[in-house]
This record gives structure tokens, sequence and C-alpha cells, in this order.
């Protein structure tokens, strides 16, 4: 929803809304990232050129009317690449370990790669815990787990990441002047998510434990703007 909220995309949900879970409809009823998304100053936030779909951390941020930033931090995979070499594979031959939920455990499936090539995205991709394989096709899918036990197909071989899988959260750094303020400049951040005022930083702050798949959504203004006020 940061993200969302940022780059001014409809926030349209496809779920039955008698049955929100609880954490979801305190994120889908913050006042404050609502107030981001319907800005009256109708600028769509971007994600900061300095980082591009693939990098493991990305800052976005969109200008809103009375001069603050919105800003979220999001942690797209984590630790990545997975600081266990990734040179000795466990194998399952005639089948594969699969993850829980099914289809839903599934990071992405593929098609006409070579085992070499499966086995280098997986590595680098902190969130893969392993994958199957059927080598007539190449084709497989990529597990976020391998906890739920081994699906026997004599089509398919499995292979298990050293390590699992390592995505986690991470501490994520903003640079205040990346984002249109001034060098040495005093910016007050406040927490979204939190609903309250995380302090006042000067050059950069740094959003702790974000994590996997999730942001830091802040809402950042001159601490000398809010002092003339």
């Amino acid at each position: 929803m940061a993200i969302w909220s940022i780059s001014a995309s409809p926030l349209i949900m496809g779920n039955d809304l008698r049955k929100v879970p609880e954490d979801a409809k305190a994120i889908l009823l913050n006042k404050d990232a609502i107030n981001v998304h319907q800005d009256v100053l109708g600028s769509m936030g971007i994600r900061h050129p300095k980082y591009t779909s693939a990098s493991g951390s990305q800052v976005w941020f969109r200008k809103l009317a009375n001069g603050d930033v919105a800003v979220a931090l999001y942690n797209k995979d984590g630790s990545s690449p997975s600081p266990v070499p990734c040179d000795t594979w466990n194998q399952t031959q005639g089948g594969y370990v699969e993850a829980c939920g099914g289809k839903s455990g599934n990071i992405e499936c593929f098609t006409g790669l070579t085992l070499e090539t499966a086995q280098d995205t997986c590595c680098k991709n902190g969130e893969c815990a392993g994958f199957s394989f059927e080598a007539d096709k190449g084709y497989g899918c990529y597990k976020r787990n391998q906890d739920c036990g081994v699906v026997e197909d004599s089509k398919f071989a499995g292979y298990s990441k050293p390590g699992g899988a390592t995505g986690s959260s991470v501490d994520i750094a903003l640079d205040f002047s990346e984002v249109g303020f001034g060098a040495g400049e005093s910016v007050s951040v406040f927490d979204i998510w939190a609903q309250q005022k995380a302090g006042e930083f000067k050059g950069t702050f740094t959003a702790t434990n974000v994590p996997l798949h999730g942001s830091a959504f802040l809402r950042l203004s001159s601490a000398s703007k809010q002092v003339m006020v």
C-alpha cells in the first residue's frame, strides 16, 4: 500500500470485505497512508532513479502539497545474494520437496532454463529455498520454503539451496538529499505505519528491521518549517 499510495495508483480491494484480517484492516484504514494517496497536489511519485527493479532495497518518494515528502523504503528481496555458497545442492530424485501452501508457496515458475541458470537464479534470490526441475523442458518452480514434504513425480528432480531461504528483515538508510532536502537540513520524520513521530534527523535516517517484501512508510517535513508554524 505504501508504494501504491506514493505512485498514486488506484486503491482497489478484490477480496471479501467481510473477512479482512485485523492486521490488514489496520493498513487499509490508516488515515495517514490514505492522506498521502489522496494528496491534493496530485503528483505521482516515483522510484528513485538510483535504484532499479532488480535492487534489493528501493526508495520511492512523492512530493506533497504542503512541501512534505512521502517516502517508502522497500525491502524487495532481503539479504540477497545468499551468504551461503551455492556450489553444492541437496538433490531429490523422482520428485521434489514442496513448499507449504502448494502453488501459493511458489515464488514463480519458469520454463526453458538450464539447470545451471535455475540454480544461479535461486542462489541470488534470498527468498528462494530451492526449486523443482523437469529437465526435458527446463521447467520448474522456485519455492519460498521446502517444509511440506516430498511430491513424488518421476519427471522431476528437486534441488534445495544450502542454508535454505535467507531473505530477511533489513535496515534501509535514506539520504535526505535524494528526496529534495538540503545538505545539513534538519528533517522531521513521521512514521506512517506507527502513526507517530520518529524524531528529527540530519543527513540520513535509517529504518530498522524492514520486513521482506515490506516497507517503512514515512512522511518527511522540514523541521524549520514546523518551528515557524
